[in-house]
C-alpha cells in the first residue's frame, strides 16, 4: 500500500492548530491563579469593599459639616438669645416681655420696670421700636464691696473688663471713691464685651448701682435717637 504525502503546508497548520489548544487549555489556569490570589488575600478584598461602603458615610459626614457652616441658623450668630437674669431677652418683643412678666409696676415711654424681680431690687427694659434694647438690675442700697463682689462674678465668666472709673485724684481708696461717688463727682464703671451683647456695671449716682446687658444694634440705635431728640429742642 503506497502511503499519502501530505502537501508542505499541512505540517505547519497542525503544528498552529495545537499551540492555540495549547493556550486554550492555560487560560483555565489563569483564572483559578488569579483566584488564588483573591482567595489568599481575604483581608484586602475586606478592605476594599470596607472603603466603598464607607464612602456614603464619609460624604454624609462631609455634607452635614458644610451644612452646619454655611446655615446662620447653627452658626454662632444664630444661637439662641441669652435670657437675662433668666426673665428676659435681649432684642424680643416687648408684648412678650410683658405677657410673661405681666403688667410692669413703671411704664414709661422706652422704659418698663418690676420690682423684686431678678437680682437686686428689680429689673428694668429699655424699648426702642416695640423691642428689648437693653435689660438692667438696680441695687439701691450700694456698697464698695457689693460693686467688688459683682466685678469679680463678672470678670471670671468674661474676662478682664474695661476701667471706665471717673474719679478726682485724690480718691485712690475705696472709701474716698465712695465719698466721690455720693458728692456726685465721681463713677466707678466696668465693660465687657461678649459676642451678642455688652455687660455694664455702674455705680454713678449715689443710691443706684446698675448691672445692665445691651443689645448690640438697638441699644446703639436708641442712645443715636436720644441724641437726635436732644439736638432737635
Amino acid at each position: 500500500m503506497r502511503l499519502r504525502k501530505f502537501p508542505a503546508h499541512v505540517p505547519a497548520t497542525l503544528a498552529r492548530m495545537a499551540a492555540i489548544r495549547s493556550q486554550g487549555t492555560a487560560v483555565p489556569g489563569r483564572v483559578a491563579a488569579v483566584s488564588g490570589q483573591v482567595a489568599a488575600n481575604p483581608v484586602r478584598v475586606a478592605a476594599s469593599r470596607g472603603w466603598m461602603t464607607a464612602i456614603p458615610g464619609r460624604m454624609a459626614a462631609i455634607l452635614a459639616v458644610v451644612f452646619f457652616l454655611s446655615n446662620p441658623a447653627f452658626s454662632d450668630a444664630g444661637q439662641k438669645p441669652k435670657k437675662i437674669f433668666e426673665l428676659i431677652s435681649l432684642g424680643e418683643p416687648v408684648e412678650m416681655v410683658v405677657g410673661r412678666m405681666g403688667e410692669p409696676d413703671i411704664r414709661m415711654k422706652s422704659v418698663l420696670g418690676w420690682y423684686k424681680r431678678g437680682p437686686g431690687s428689680g429689673v428694668s427694659v429699655i424699648v426702642h421700636e416695640g423691642r428689648v434694647a437693653a435689660v438692667a438690675a438696680s441695687y439701691l442700697r450700694p456698697s464698695w464691696i457689693k460693686f467688688s463682689q459683682l466685678e469679680n462674678i463678672l470678670t471670671e465668666k468674661y474676662g478682664q473688663p474695661l476701667n471706665l472709673d471717673i474719679f478726682p485724684a485724690q480718691a485712690v481708696t475705696p472709701a474716698r471713691k465712695v465719698s466721690a461717688i455720693l458728692l456726685g463727682k465721681g463713677r466707678a464703671a466696668r465693660r465687657w464685651r461678649a459676642a451678642t451683647y455688652t455687660i455694664r456695671l455702674f455705680w454713678t449716682k449715689p443710691y443706684s448701682l446698675f448691672l445692665r446687658y445691651d443689645h448690640p444694634t438697638l441699644w446703639k440705635a436708641y442712645l443715636e435717637k436720644k441724641e437726635k431728640l436732644k439736638r432737635d429742642l
